[in-house]
């Protein structure tokens, strides 16, 4: 029944998964050593019946950035009214 309704994965028993996986990672490493894998371009399809579907944008890749401003507040580090040398000098008694 299995093959009726997906005769693409009806092939691929565990073995060639898992040998699919390996090469895979293989690819995916030598790539990585590249030239290309350094700067995120030409990245390698990966083989295996589960990975045709997958889409090649990487989760997160547009995401916007959030302001200075407002990760400086979220941090504590606003614009303050007091010196960094005069919170220097309080704290050592100078």
């Amino acid at each position: 029944m299995f093959q009726r309704l997906h005769p693409d994965k009806a092939d691929w028993t565990l073995t060639n998964r898992l040998l699919a996986m390996v090469v895979n990672c293989l690819r995916l490493l030598l790539w990585s050593k590249s030239k290309d894998g350094q700067k995120n371009r030409k990245r390698p399809s990966m083989i295996g019946p589960d990975m045709q579907d997958k889409s090649s944008e990487r989760k997160g890749s547009n995401v916007k950035a959030a302001p200075l401003s407002q990760i400086k507040a979220s941090l504590g580090r606003g614009d303050e009214s007091v010196d960094k040398s005069r919170k220097l000098r309080n704290v050592f008694g100078r």
